[in-house]
């Protein structure tokens, strides 16, 4: 359920990333559709790495690090 005070985060970051967005330059629609699905995909990876236990970006360098000396 989006509750009032999540919308208004929600609109906060948006208007944040477009502001951003300006002062880089011009931009198209296909742009921000881009930058939004990188978002998405990278919010889907990180709920992912939750559920397998791993919560810190460190935790996954080590994992990472431990496969590549297995080999």
């Amino acid at each position: 359920m989006i509750t009032k005070k999540l919308l208004i985060v929600g609109v906060v970051i948006l208007s944040a990333l477009f502001d951003l967005l300006a002062k880089i330059g011009p931009i198209s629609m296909g742009q921000i559709t881009i930058i939004f699905y990188i978002v998405e995909e990278s919010m889907s990876a990180i709920k992912i790495l939750k559920k397998l236990g791993i919560k810190t970006p460190a935790r996954l360098v080590k994992l990472i690090k431990e496969k590549l000396n297995d080999k």
